[in-house]
């Protein structure tokens, strides 16, 4: 059973704004977090009892820490207790002590939105238990009690998990705004990303790495490596030219695939390496949100195409210039293999800044398509956040407002009814102007100041 069912369906809500997963599972995964209610306690063994026993199914799926030696507990929603004694409406030696301790360790953002859970029997929830209560928590805390009134209950009153509830979903609509900059942030990187993989400084890039890498010194051992390592299954030795052809045609064939593979591996572990580094631009950050195995294998493919079209074109120049003997060839002599790779390698010498732009080409075609795609899923998400969300702050706003001002509405007898409406909160009260006067500075002693009032007498 979830003790805060509106909560979950807000952060479903979150989920669904944005239409990606590769940017939802890391956006997302602080908003998708149980709510924690974090205690206070004077008598923190007997109260925290008291509490749980009488509010057990309530409390379901909410995290219980009795101390938080933190002024910041940012990365889920919370709200912070304090439990209290509370005596005939006065604070106890032991209650002073935990709100002292409230006071140490809390920033004034938390204190603002503490709620205040009152056990002792004696407090009636009069007016006058409120009133000195109030006074006598704002004097420790050093806050005005017009903000306090309304976040005391008795342990109860089980209207306490509805405004856990509120506060929760309010701390979830406001920290949308972190989401919404973080996907601004993460458009305006993508679009950086995309004019440098676009621009001459990305091709001299990839370039560098392969002429260090696959298409540096090394690479006539590995093209002699691969033709050794190839397994011809047919016969060894042969005076027909066609067997010939056949086999330099499959040598070089899986050579050019080795050659590619090693050219697609070694961008992926060059990108995966700055990813994973602590230094990074954005250029490489981004790749965090492309599948670099998914793009290695389209890129092969299109290389492969690339290459073979090189080397096995029209003119078929690679099996033309293998020299076959009238005297026979054995085609698993490492003097054999060596010549196709000897072929391959003038080859590529004369066509490498074709091969690499050939790299480049086929590696801008795959992941600029990607880039868009994450641009356009970006700002859909984004407006799917504020439309959604910012229908949900208003509605929230108000119920919080509304549910606040309950607390302390049937303490007054004239107030007959209320609701907030166009940015104000109507108080709608019995009586004449003498009455409106006491209604009015009922509202304006226990009311928080910073909602918009309005006392209509009917």
């Amino acid at each position: 059973m979830d003790a805060f069912p509106r909560l979950r369906e807000h952060q479903q809500n979150l989920n669904a704004c944005v239409q990606m997963d590769e940017i939802g599972n890391e956006l997302l995964k602080f908003l998708a977090q149980y709510p924690c209610a974090l205690f206070y306690c004077g008598n923190v063994e007997k109260q925290m009892n008291v509490f749980y026993q009488r509010n057990l199914r309530k409390t379901q799926k909410t995290t219980l820490s009795p101390e938080l030696n933190t002024a910041d507990g940012t990365s889920m929603p919370n709200v912070f207790l304090c439990v209290l004694t509370g005596e005939y409406g006065h604070l106890s030696s032991i209650d002073t002590a935990c709100l002292q301790k409230v006071k140490k360790e809390l920033s004034d953002h938390w204190i603002d939105k503490a709620l205040f859970v009152v056990t002792a029997t004696s407090f009636s929830g009069s007016l006058r238990n409120f009133n000195t209560l109030s006074y006598e928590i704002g004097k420790e805390l050093g806050i005005d009690m017009k903000t306090l009134t309304f976040r005391i209950f008795k342990d109860k009153d089980e209207d306490i998990f509805e405004r856990m509830s509120l506060y929760f979903e309010q701390e979830l609509v406001e920290k949308r705004y972190d989401l919404s900059r973080h996907l601004q942030s993460l458009g305006s990187d993508i679009t950086l990303a995309l004019q440098h993989t676009l621009s001459p400084s990305f091709t001299e890039r990839l370039k560098r790495i392969l002429l260090a890498g696959p298409l540096g010194v090394s690479l006539l051992d590995k093209l002699k490596d691969a033709s050794r390592s190839y397994e011809w299954e047919k016969e060894s030795f042969t005076r027909n030219k066609a067997t010939v052809t056949e086999a330099a045609d499959k040598i070089a064939r899986f050579a050019c695939e080795t050659l590619g593979r090693e050219i697609v591996e070694t961008l992926i572990r060059h990108f995966t390496r700055e990813m994973l580094s602590s230094n990074q631009d954005f250029s490489i950050a981004i790749f965090r949100y492309i599948n670099l195995k998914d793009i290695g294998s389209t890129v092969l493919k299109d290389l492969l195409i690339a290459l073979f079209s090189l080397f096995f074109g029209p003119v078929g120049w690679l099996i033309s210039a293998i020299i076959i003997f009238f005297s026979g060839t054995e085609i698993n002599s490492i003097s054999f293999r060596d010549e196709v790779a000897c072929k391959m390698i003038t080859q590529i010498h004369q066509n490498k800044d074709k091969i690499i732009q050939e790299v480049v080409k086929k590696f801008r075609s795959d992941v600029i398509p990607r880039f868009k795609a994450i641009q356009i899923a970006l700002e859909n998400s984004d407006i799917e956040l504020r439309r959604i969300f910012g229908e949900k702050e208003h509605l929230i706003r108000k119920e919080s407002i509304e549910h606040e001002f309950q607390t302390i509405a049937g303490k007054n007898e004239l107030i007959r009814n209320f609701k907030f409406e166009d940015d104000t909160l109507k108080i709608y009260a019995s009586g004449d102007e003498k009455n409106y006067a006491d209604v009015k500075e009922f509202v304006d002693t226990y009311f928080r100041p910073d909602v918009r009032t309005q006392v209509i007498m009917d």
